[in-house]
Order: structure tokens, then C-alpha cells, then sequence
């Protein structure tokens, strides 16, 4: 009796167990949450990836084309600068004397020759003298135009505005012709070369928008567009040179920087 009561038991439990699954599978769901938003067409857009170093639109290396002794420098390192600001100054001690010299040798000359023309007219003195004293004159403005050349190239101006490099020279430091001084870089707008396959090329057009990504900025694209486009595939890659350009009024990237880019 007892057993059959453990069994019946048994029984009734696993009977309540199979009820309970029944009735939770065939319990209605809850209502499950959607998301909806309206559908928009778009057109995709396929580009074309490239790479390139970014380049100043005006940078120069300053180098002077003769040699002397550093008198002045007149910038610091990193300083902004403009166009025609005096840089640097070597000593031009020799040449401003023999210009001096030349002025004056000029100045009697010029007295002369104006003397001459007065007397060739009244036939005071003969033709022969006069074209003398008009070739004298004319000799010593060549050598006072030829001075004040020499003198000047004993300094340097900046050719453009834009940021200095660090210096590379100290005063009293003697210079050799063409010895580098600093860089000078206009950042202020930059461009990129780059290669593009010349299948491309139907699908290029100036003025198009280029995006570009550099290491520095990780995350951040930079707006550019093309420029220029090369009239000559280039026969051994088959590969056609192309030029963005962008601005950089904040100064952010710099020269040098290597570039990814999407067409």
C-alpha cells in the first residue's frame, strides 16, 4: 500500500510538471518592440583610394648665393614673418665703401657730362670729347648699378610670408655660398600629389571633392579638392600623377605629412 502510494505520487507530479509546460508554451508572448524609421534612398557613391605626402604650396629652403660672415639675423625660429622682411645680414663692410666711392666717382661724371653737353652745342669743345664724357658717365652708372647688386645679395629678404623654420646659422658664423639658413613654409594652404590608375581618369574632374586623413588626427577628415591632372599617363605603372589642394587656415597639418586619401 505504501508503494503504491509513493508511485501514484510520482505519478501526480510529473503530470502537474508536464501541465505547467504545456500551459507556459502555449501562453500568449508578450508583444516584442520595433523600431521604425522612414526609408531614404541614397546614391552610393563609389571611391577611389590613394596616398601622398603633403606638400606647402610656397616652401623654399633660404640660402644666400655668396659667401661672407653673419653680421645680423633679424628672426627667431617658428617666428611668423612677411613678405620682404629683412632675415639675415652678412657683413658688406668692403662693398658699402666701394660703393660710396662709386657714388662719387658718379656724381663728377655726371657734372661733367652735363658740362659737356652745354659746350658740344657751342662747339666749345669737339664731338669726340663728348661722346667720352657721355661714355665715362654711363660706365660709372654701370659700376654703382653693379655695386649696389653685389650689396645686396650680402642679405637675405623673406620671399613670401609664412612660418620659419629652426635656425641653422649664428651671428659671426662664416657662411659658404648656398649654406642653408632655415626653411620657410606657407602652410596657410597645402596640396598633395598622388597616383591614380589611369582607368580613373573618366572619373576625375577638377574641382571634385577629395577627402584625406592623415596620422595625426585619427578619425578626422580634412576637405580638399583636384587641382591639376596630369596630360601624360605615365607609361611604366600606367598610373596618372593628380594634385588636391586644401586649405589649412588653423595651421594643423604640416608639411610632410603623410596622407590617405578617397576620391
Amino acid at each position: 500500500a505504501v508503494v503504491l502510494l509513493i508511485v501514484l505520487a510520482l505519478g501526480g507530479y510529473k503530470a502537474f510538471s508536464i501541465y505547467q509546460q504545456i500551459q507556459m508554451f502555449t501562453a500568449p508572448k508578450p508583444p516584442i518592440t520595433v523600431a521604425a524609421a522612414l526609408a531614404e534612398q541614397r546614391q552610393w557613391q563609389e571611391r577611389l583610394p590613394a596616398v601622398g605626402s603633403l606638400k606647402a604650396l610656397q616652401g623654399v629652403e633660404l640660402s644666400l648665393e655668396v659667401e661672407g660672415i653673419v653680421k645680423s639675423l633679424h628672426f627667431d625660429s617658428g617666428q611668423q614673418v612677411k613678405a620682404g622682411q629683412l632675415l639675415l645680414q652678412l657683413n658688406d663692410d668692403q662693398e658699402t665703401a666701394l660703393l660710396g666711392t662709386a657714388q662719387a666717382d658718379l656724381g663728377l661724371a655726371k657734372v661733367d657730362f652735363g658740362r659737356g653737353s652745354q659746350l658740344v652745342g657751342d662747339s666749345a669743345i669737339s664731338r669726340g670729347e663728348f661722346d667720352r664724357l657721355s661714355s665715362q658717365y654711363r660706365r660709372n652708372q654701370a659700376v654703382v648699378e653693379q655695386l649696389k647688386a653685389q650689396k645686396i645679395k650680402k642679405s637675405i629678404n623673406a620671399p613670401f610670408s609664412g612660418t620659419i623654420g629652426i635656425r641653422q646659422v649664428d651671428i659671426g658664423q662664416y657662411l659658404a655660398a648656398g649654406t642653408m639658413i632655415a626653411t620657410l613654409q606657407d602652410t596657410s594652404s597645402l596640396y598633395v600629389d598622388f597616383n591614380v590608375p589611369e582607368q580613373a581618369l573618366p572619373k576625375l574632374s577638377l574641382g571634385q571633392q577629395v577627402l584625406l586623413q592623415v596620422a595625426a588626427y585619427p578619425g578626422q577628415t580634412f576637405p580638399a579638392s583636384l587641382s591639376a591632372i596630369n596630360p601624360k599617363v605615365e607609361e611604366t605603372t600606367r598610373n596618372l600623377l593628380v594634385r588636391a589642394v586644401l586649405a589649412n587656415p588653423d595651421g594643423k597639418l604640416l608639411p610632410g605629412m603623410f596622407a590617405n586619401l578617397l576620391i
